[in-house]
């Protein structure tokens, strides 16, 4: 079992292992036209990879950052405002966690498939179309409160979550391939700037459409929301540039090597096991912050004080990760911390006497966040040190696939998470979901530790 890298890629700090993977990068950018070259200077100038960002690099990663945060602020609004919209129109709750699971469902199906369309449409191409179809997906999900009948509503949102989701993961997906070929030389701090973005978007988007909600009601927040997606929708036609890969590269090497690799595995399952915490937290928060009765900018703030939290440790895990030679322990504990936590956050039946209050949910909910933020990050950095070893190449089909595996797991676990807790919630009390969510994560935590641990024999295929 490989406990670190063989090689140093990120930073080239040896030379002799600096020469071979500069070689070998500059195999694959060799491949994309001049305009294309133009994106990725640090690895054809660069002996160390460590110079400077030119001001076009500046410019994509600040494009890319804008546009993360306020998807992300879409997507995190709908966990505070779908409950409370729904509640209001005395519908049935079980569609909380329907809409959640569909959303979940097919962005973890349409990350699959991110990995072909991306390497064929561009980078570029996949972010316009991406973004501006959830403009239109925000506005019109704000219209349903004009609804009526719970089947309309029901119907209409159906709908516009699954488009939302197709449009997300190929946002996402064009994203981090952008800053992955951006900065190859850093690629976990890359990653970790898109992780940290996501939570920064996740903790203001109820911050920011509950306060808008009191105003106004439940329509202004998304047409706010869909205009700052167009005005990103604009930036990245101006500012962005084309980057394809070729598609007769495919992906059939990386996926027959990856898919003998048990470690790989254990990856996407704590993965999986992240997404799950998101997805109970997307479908039940609300109901559980409701019992305190302080309104929904109190509700907002504390999603924010979630999800910033992780946000700010994110470019800190990601620090520790690039520093660090073994990954594995930040991987495993985050399953069984977060079922710890959750011990007291619930808490389970029997433990009445630990109660239920404000500021010991906040900071439950802190630390939980700040462990899927860990958890993740050494997810998808282990994920690449595994292609690496295994000999991939680094080249835009292999950022778009390992992305793809990557966040497909976590979306998947949200969508589980989702329909598991608001299904339960729906017939039970909160005790019941959190027995529910710490088996879960135990489980999934034992069957990653299995996987990462025991010296399963790798089977040897040729690429």
């Amino acid at each position: 079992m490989a406990t670190g890298r063989k090689q140093t890629p990120a930073v080239y700090q040896e030379q002799e292992d600096g020469a071979e993977r500069k070689s070998a990068l500059i195999r694959s950018i060799s491949m994309l036209s001049a305009e294309e070259r133009s994106l990725l200077p640090v690895v054809a100038n660069a002996p160390n990879g460590e110079r400077e960002l030119s001001r076009q690099e500046i410019t994509v990663i600040v494009v890319c950052s804008c546009t993360t945060v306020v998807v992300n602020l879409g997507v995190g609004s709908m966990p505070l405002l779908i409950p409370i919209e729904i509640v209001k129109k005395n519908y049935a709750y079980t569609w909380t966690g329907v809409l959640f699971l569909l959303y979940g469902i097919n962005v973890a199906t349409c990350e699959l498939l991110q990995s072909k369309i991306v390497p064929f449409l561009g980078t570029k191409r996949a972010f316009l179309i991406s973004s501006s179809i959830l403009a239109a997906c925000y506005a019109s999900f704000g219209l349903l409160d004009l609804t009526s009948e719970e089947s309309v509503f029901a119907g209409l949102a159906c709908f516009i979550r699954i488009i939302e989701g197709l449009c997300y993961s190929g946002i996402m997906n064009a994203v981090f391939t952008i800053l992955c070929l951006t900065v190859p030389t850093r690629a976990i701090l890359g990653i970790s700037l898109i992780d940290g973005l996501t939570c920064v978007g996740y903790s203001l988007g109820p911050l920011f459409s509950g306060i808008l909600f009191e105003i106004s009601g439940f329509i202004l927040p998304y047409i706010i929301i869909a205009a700052l997606m167009a005005v990103c929708s604009i930036m990245g036609t101006i500012s962005l540039p084309p980057v394809a890969g070729n598609l007769a590269a495919g992906m059939s090497g990386p996926l027959k090597v990856v898919s003998r690799d048990a470690q790989f595995y254990g990856c996407t399952v704590v993965a999986f096991a992240m997404g799950n915490f998101v997805g109970f937290m997307e479908a039940t928060l609300e109901v559980y912050l409701a019992q305190f009765d302080r309104g929904s900018t109190v509700e907002g703030a504390v999603f924010f004080a979630m999800w910033f939290s992780a946000a700010v440790v994110s470019p800190l895990w990601g620090y520790i990760l690039r520093k660090a030679g073994n990954s594995h322990v930040f991987l495993l504990a985050g399953p069984f911390i977060e079922a710890t936590v959750f011990i007291f956050f619930g808490p389970l039946p029997g433990l009445d006497a630990v109660g239920r209050h404000l500021g010991l949910s906040i900071t439950c909910l802190i630390i939980m966040a700040a462990t899927t933020s860990m958890s993740l990050l050494a997810s998808i950095n282990i994920m690449i040190e595994r292609a690496e070893n295994d000999g991939i190449e680094t080249s835009i089909h292999t950022y778009a696939f390992i992305s793809a595996i990557w966040l497909t797991s976590l979306y998947f676990g949200e969508a589980i998470g989702a329909i598991i807790s608001g299904s339960i919630l729906d017939k039970y009390d909160y005790g019941c979901v959190a027995i529910s969510a710490v088996v879960t994560e135990l489980l999934l935590g034992i069957l990653a530790s299995a996987l990462i641990l025991l010296p399963w024999k790798k089977i040897e295929c040729s690429v």
